[in-house]
């Protein structure tokens, strides 16, 4: 029986003489090994703490294969941490772990807007502070601290009323009517017009405290009250 070793014809030179019941095994195991070698094949991805591979199906991992975690439920990813894996001369290179706790997006006020250094993190560690400027409408009390601190139970502190709704200023007087005034003058407040009998109303019925410009103002001005038209009495003739 006449045998060809053209894959591999420097396995001739280490194999067993032929009759060898453990030839034939000798030479398959060889012919893998080599084979699984020029593949350079990687075993499975490494475990991180608080980490998900996503490999779904993969069996095999060749050459410069790429393997992706993600951060599991209630983690979130270390900005500038790499998050990934490649397949490099058969082992997997390095990789820290790069998912942590931390607290949720910072709490939305009414009255005030995260600053913009704030506004593009996701990563809010233990102990990390933001800090909040006015909405429009509002002024700071500098009296009240406008942070806010990530605690140990990763919940956010709780905040002051640290901007209070700006005033308009007074309506002034409505000449035959009234102005009704149902809480105050301050920002987002609505007044109401009204006439004395015989006198109608020339106007906006209400005005809302409401930003101008930069500051607020009253989005309709005074109406006025005018005396209905009387007949002219007939002269006698």
């Amino acid at each position: 029986m006449q045998i060809s070793w053209q894959q591999s014809p420097s396995l001739l030179s280490h194999a067993p003489l032929l009759g060898s019941p453990q030839r034939s095994v000798y030479l398959e195991s060889r012919y893998l090994h080599v084979q699984m070698g020029a593949l350079r094949d990687c075993s499975f991805p490494p475990e991180l703490p608080n980490a998900i591979q996503s490999v779904g199906d993969q069996q095999s991992f060749p050459e410069k294969f790429t393997v992706t975690y993600k951060c599991k439920e209630g983690f979130v990813k270390v900005p500038g941490k790499a998050d990934s894996v490649v397949c490099l001369n058969n082992k997997w290179s390095e990789v820290a772990e790069f998912c942590n706790r931390s607290c949720d997006v910072p709490t939305r006020l009414q009255f005030a807007s995260l600053k913009k250094s704030f506004t593009k993190q996701n990563y809010f560690p233990v102990g990390s502070v933001v800090e909040y400027e006015c909405r429009p409408g509002y002024q700071r009390d500098h009296l009240l601290s406008g942070k806010l601190t990530c605690l140990l139970n990763f919940t956010w502190s709780k905040p002051d009323e640290f901007c209070k709704r700006k005033s308009c200023p007074n309506p002034g007087d409505l000449r035959h009517g009234h102005v009704n005034i149902p809480t105050d003058i301050l920002y987002a407040a609505v007044i109401h017009f009204s006439c004395n009998k015989g006198y109608r109303l020339v106007g906006a019925a209400s005005s809302y405290c409401s930003i101008v410009n930069d500051d607020v103002g009253w989005s309709d001005p005074l109406p006025e009250c005018q005396g209905k038209t009387e007949k002219k009495p007939k002269l006698s003739s």
